[in-house]
C-alpha cells in the first residue's frame, strides 16, 4: 500500500497456429498492459511485420457505439464490462449486425417521423387557439377577420353524405370544424383554418360542394365550444405522443436481450482486435510483450502454456533490469482497499507517481479530509453532503467508475465535515452541544475562550502549522523517492532535496511566531 504494485514484463513467442487460443487466454486474464515490441529494440521493426486482425477495432467500435445509442434512447446504461464472458466470444458478422441494427433504426425512425408530424400539428393547433383567444367572440372575429392575417373563419353547408369524407381530408391541415345545424340532407358547419392553408382548403371545399352560409350571432354561438374542441384535439395528440414515446422504450426493451448479447460480443471482439494489434509476426511465430502485476505472473504463465500446449517461449523481466531511460515507461498500478479509490482518482488527476516511488494516496486522504473539515466543519451541513453523495451513489445507473468515485468522495467529505463540526460544536451554525475542541463561531465572533485556541490568531496558527506539515511531508516523500531511484544528485541538490529541506527548516526556525508579529 505504501508503494505501487510491483510489475513484471513478459516477452512471449508463440507459434502462428496458436495465436487465436493465446489471444483468448490473454483476453480472459485481462492483466497484461501491452506495449509495442519495437519499444524494446527499434531495430526489430525492420524484421517483424504487424498482425492484421480480421476486422479492425475501429469498425467494431462504430457498431458498438450504435448499440449504446439505442440504450441511451431507452434511458438505460450500457452493460458492464466485468460481466463479459470469454466463452461467449463468437466470430463477427458485421454485415448481419448492421442489418439487424438498420431494421431497428428504421422502426425507430418511423416512430420519430410520426412524433415530428404530431408535434407540428400540436404547434399549429396551439397557434389557432392563441389567435382565437384574441377575439372577444366568434361573430366579432368573423366580421374583423380581414384585419387578422392568421385565421380564416367561415360557415357553410355541405351534404351530409359528403361531410365524413371532407372531415377526413381536412385532417391534412390544422383546423376546427363544428356542426351547428342539421337538416334532412345538409349540415351547417363552422370551419376555422390557418389562412396560409387557404389554397388547399378551398380546393377541398369546392370538391365536396361547400356553400357559404351567413349565420346569425345567436346561431353562431360563442367561442367556448370551439376552444373545447381544440383542447380535445390537442389532448388526443399529446396522448398519442406519450404512446409513441413509450413505444420507443418498449421496442428497445423488447430488443434489449439481443442488443446486450450483440454488444458483449462486439466489445470482446474489439478487445480481441486491440490485443492482436500489439502482436508482431515472423515467418512462423508471433511475438508480443507487456507489463502485468508480479502477483499475476504465475496465473498468466499457466494460461499461455495451456493454450499453446507448451509450444512457446516466455521471458520475464524485472523493472530493475531495464535501462534507466525506459523505466519511466513502466506502467503504474496503485493498490489499496476499495475505500481509497476516490483518493486514488485525485492522485491520478494530478499526476501518476513513477514506478517504484511512494504512493501518496494515504497521505492525500488525511490531508484532503483534514483541510475540508477545517474549512466546512458543521455537523448538519456535513450530514446533508454525505446523504447527497449516498443518494447519488444509489441512484446512478451509469458505468463510469469516476462518477461513482466522485459520489464516494462526497460521502467522505461529508463525514469529515461532521467530525470537524463535533470538534467545533457547530450544528447548522448553532451551538446545540458543547464543542470537544473549541467553539469556532465564538472565537470568530471575537469572544476569547480558554485552552490552546483563544482567539482568531490561534486559528490562523493552526492553518499555518497544517501547511508546514504538508510541505514537510512532501519533502520527506521526495527524499524517499530519490533514495529508491538512486538519484543522489536530486536527493542532495534539488529544491526539494536535503539542502532545500535544510534551508526550509532554518527559515521556519528563524521566523517569528504569528503571535509575536
Amino acid at each position: 500500500m505504501m508503494f505501487p504494485q510491483p510489475m513484471k514484463q513478459l516477452v512471449a513467442v508463440v507459434l502462428d497456429r496458436d495465436v487465436d487460443r493465446v489471444t483468448r487466454e490473454l483476453l480472459d486474464q485481462g492483466v497484461l498492459h501491452f506495449v509495442s515490441i519495437t519499444e524494446m529494440d527499434h531495430s526489430l521493426g525492420e524484421r517483424l511485420s504487424e498482425v492484421t486482425p480480421r476486422v479492425t477495432e475501429a469498425m467494431i467500435g462504430e457498431i458498438r457505439r450504435r448499440i449504446e445509442g439505442f440504450f441511451s434512447l431507452a434511458g438505460g446504461g450500457t452493460p458492464a464490462e466485468q460481466d463479459l464472458r470469454i466463452e461467449e466470444l463468437k466470430p463477427l458478422d458485421l454485415q448481419q449486425a448492421n442489418r439487424s441494427l438498420d431494421e431497428l433504426a428504421a422502426r425507430l425512425q418511423a416512430i420519430r417521423d410520426r412524433q415530428q408530424i404530431i408535434q407540428q400539428e400540436v404547434l399549429k393547433l396551439e397557434d389557432i387557439r392563441r389567435q382565437l383567444e384574441l377575439f372577444g367572440d366568434l361573430p366579432a372575429g368573423m366580421q374583423a377577420r380581414s384585419q387578422f392575417s392568421f385565421l380564416n373563419i367561415q360557415t357553410g353547408s355541405v351534404r351530409r353524405s359528403a361531410f365524413a369524407e371532407l372531415a377526413e381530408e381536412l385532417k391534412s391541415v390544422p383546423c376546427v370544424h363544428l356542426v351547428l345545424a342539421e337538416e334532412a340532407d345538409q349540415l351547417t358547419v363552422l370551419l376555422i383554418t390557418m389562412r396560409r392553408d387557404d389554397a388547399l382548403v378551398n380546393k377541398l371545399l369546392d370538391k365536396y360542394g361547400w356553400t357559404e352560409v351567413v349565420l346569425s350571432r345567436e346561431m353562431l354561438g360563442g367561442k367556448e365550444q370551439v376552444l373545447k374542441d381544440l383542447d380535445a384535439k390537442l389532448a388526443a395528440f399529446r396522448q398519442e405522443q406519450d404512446k409513441l414515446k413509450d413505444g420507443v422504450e418498449e421496442l428497445i426493451r423488447e430488443k434489449g436481450p439481443e442488443l446486450k448479447r450483440m454488444w458483449a460480443n462486439l466489445r470482446m471482439n474489439e478487445l480481441y482486435a486491440r490485443i492482436q494489434s500489439f502482436f508482431s509476426r515472423t515467418a512462423r511465430t508471433v511475438i508480443f510483450t507487456g507489463w502485468l502485476p508480479a502477483e499475476k505472473q504465475a496465473g498468466l504463465q499457466t494460461a499461455i502454456l495451456r493454450a499453446t500446449a507448451g509450444r512457446c517461449y516466455l521471458e520475464w523481466h524485472d523493472p530493475r533490469e531495464i535501462p534507466a531511460a525506459r523505466k519511466k515507461s513502466v506502467p503504474v498500478q496503485l493498490r489499496g482497499p476499495k475505500a481509497l479509490a476516490p483518493f486514488q482518482m485525485l492522485v491520478k488527476n494530478y499526476s501518476m507517481p513513477e514506478y517504484g516511488t511512494v504512493d501518496p494516496t494515504p497521505f492525500v486522504l488525511v490531508a484532503y479530509l483534514a483541510m475540508f473539515g477545517l474549512m466546512f466543519g458543521d455537523v448538519g451541513q456535513g450530514l446533508v453532503l454525505a446523504l447527497a453523495g449516498f443518494f447519488g451513489l444509489r441512484t446512478y445507473k451509469g458505468s463510469s467508475e469516476n462518477v461513482r468515485n466522485l459520489m464516494k468522495l462526497v460521502i467522505w467529505c461529508g463525514g469529515a465535515a461532521v467530525a470537524a463540526g463535533v470538534l467545533f460544536g457547530s450544528y447548522f451554525g448553532l451551538g446545540l452541544l458543547p464543542p470537544l475542541w473549541f467553539n469556532y463561531h465564538a472565537v470568530i465572533a471575537g469572544r476569547r475562550s480558554s485552552g490552546y485556541v483563544k482567539d482568531v490568531y490561534s486559528i490562523l496558527l493552526i492553518t499555518i502549522w497544517f501547511g508546514i506539515a504538508v510541505i514537510s511531508l512532501g519533502l520527506v516523500l521526495n527524499w524517499i523517492n530519490c533514495l529508491r531511484k538512486g538519484d543522489w544528485f536530486r536527493l542532495v541538490f534539488d529544491k526539494g532535496g536535503l539542502i532545500g529541506g535544510w534551508i526550509y527548516g532554518c527559515l521556519l526556525y528563524t521566523s517569528p511566531s504569528p503571535r509575536d508579529s
